[in-house]
């Protein structure tokens, strides 16, 4: 499961990340590193790598003909030297990638220098330094058996005169209303703890119920270390799950608590996810028609004055037209693709290709947008509603029917790579539907035996799917309430990770 670690700046990963720059620097010697040096701002130089993997970087740094259990253990080296970078804020990601391309890495690397020795000043003598430094005044320890899932414990801070003012979060698992009912008594035992009569609640969400508090810095550390050492596990019967900045609680690397997906519908954007409004069911649709007999426009397209409409009709096979009594050498594109919207239209494979093809066009005529509109509510296939729903709600944003998808590609333990799809839609009574859909980034199947399980906020499982032979896609739906918190398990053999949301 992916967690939010404390980086200690040890030695041992020190050694990791110098092998890391060094190979960077020394970029020429190796073809399976593609890089250049270019002007950078603020600093003076980037190191730009353009393309390279993991697994590259292993065969180069650690051992070249290295597989299974060992390349995984290196692997973990290189993204162990990526994120203490990141800490250092030198190295930068470029935009994520999704699919097969996602193995490529692409970042930059912020630098005041291109000589070796000087670079290597810099991040390791001064920057390592001091972050060890300001990490060895703070120790923190948390027992082996703890039965408290918490693995960093940050503060913001603002200084008011003598006293630095932090704001801070604590996760209890429970009810909501039931722990706010409580939270004037939870604030009480949590101000004796601390031995701090600042301490105030700031609010209260879902999420395994999160109360957010104002304090000092050194109350904090108080309630902190109690936490973290086992001591303290619940208050007023209530278990601590983790306590954690606030800040990092709407931060889009907090990976573990789960950033809020909502955020989607004001077009915010999240570290790893792409824009997508793609369902598996159309890509396949479209894949499985490339090589039939598509339509051909023989008459007098120009009329239209829409070559785009045009290039999505002269997709379509022949077949679907033919059914309906259509001919696209005498009807213009744009009434062709109303009348194959229309309720009247049995052929869903024919309305998940066409809505999927819209999807990446602009400028759509308003009366095919209206189509899309008035279909919606029609369906009852869920796969052909979310495609309908997600190529509206890029056609047309602000409409309420609409939805929004995203693809994030993530790389599981077994060297496996899956593209996770997530999707949203606007229910009623503000309830949210939510799509899951898992795919191969790199292969047409999906291994045999991957699950895909749907937690609760108690990582109790209330749903579940399982691959069989050939399967291309997995799916899962839920109507969730805004803050809802789930988790996302991957299970394959020996291994698995998890991914957690908030709604």
């Amino acid at each position: 499961m992916p967690r939010l670690i404390s980086r200690r700046f040890t030695d041992n990963d020190k050694e990791k990340v110098e092998k890391f720059v060094q190979v960077l620097l020394d970029y020429q010697k190796h073809e399976k590193i593609e890089a250049e040096w270019q002007e950078g701002n603020p600093e003076p130089y980037h190191l730009v790598v353009k393309n390279t993997t993991k697994e590259d970087l292993v065969r180069i740094i650690y051992a070249r003909n290295c597989v299974g259990e060992e390349l995984q253990k290196y692997k973990s080296y290189i993204q162990t030297a990526i994120a203490y970078l990141e800490d250092l804020k030198i190295l930068v990601r470029h935009s994520p990638k999704k699919g097969a391309a996602a193995k490529n890495l692409r970042f930059y690397l912020r630098l005041a220098s291109q000589n070796k020795e000087e670079i290597f000043q810099s991040i390791f003598e001064d920057k390592w330094k001091q972050k060890r430094e300001n990490f060895s005044k703070t120790p923190s320890k948390i027992q082996e058996h703890s039965n408290i899932q918490v693995e960093q414990a940050v503060v913001g801070v603002e200084v008011q005169g003598e006293i630095t003012i932090i704001k801070y979060m604590v996760k209890f698992k429970g009810d909501l209303d039931t722990i706010r009912q409580h939270q004037e008594k939870i604030r009480q035992a949590i101000m004796e703890i601390s031995r701090d009569s600042r301490n105030k609640i700031v609010g209260t969400k879902e999420g395994c119920v999160i109360i957010e508090f104002e304090g000092s810095l050194e109350g904090f550390k108080r309630l902190e270390s109690k936490i973290k050492s086992g001591e303290l596990t619940e208050i007023l019967g209530f278990p601590i799950l983790e306590v954690q900045q606030i800040d990092e609680l709407a931060s889009e690397d907090a990976a573990d608590i789960g950033f809020k997906l909502t955020q989607w519908f004001d077009n915010i954007q999240i570290n790893d996810w792409v824009y997508d409004i793609g369902m598996q069911a159309s890509r396949l649709v479209k894949e499985l028609n490339n090589d039939t007999t598509v339509a051909v426009l023989k008459g007098n397209p120009a009329v239209e004055k829409n070559n785009l409409l045009d290039n999505i009709v002269s997709k379509i096979p022949a077949k679907w037209l033919s059914k309906i009594g259509l001919d696209s050498s005498e009807i213009p594109s744009n009434q062709i693709l109303i009348r194959l919207l229309n309720i009247n239209n049995s052929n869903l494979d024919c309305i998940k290709f066409i809505a999927y093809e819209l999807g990446d066009l602009t400028n759509i005529p308003g009366e095919i947008i209206d189509t899309l509109a008035n279909c919606i509510p029609t369906i009852t296939d869920s796969e052909t509603l979310w495609q309908l729903a997600l190529t509206l709600g890029k056609l047309e944003p602000e409409n309420l029917l609409g939805a929004v998808g995203k693809t994030k590609t993530i790389e599981f333990p077994t060297d496996d790579w899956f593209d996770l799809f997530l999707a949203l839609r606007v229910n009623e009574d503000d309830l949210i539907d939510v799509l899951i859909q898992v795919s191969s980034a790199t292969d047409e199947y999906l291994p045999v035996g991957l699950q895909v399980s749907l937690l609760d906020e108690t990582e109790e499982i209330f749903s579940k799917v399982e691959t069989n032979e050939e399967e291309r896609y997995l799916s899962l739906e839920f109507i969730g309430g805004i803050d809802q918190f789930f988790s996302i398990k991957f299970s394959l053999g020996d291994s698995d990770m998890i991914e957690n949301f908030v709604i």
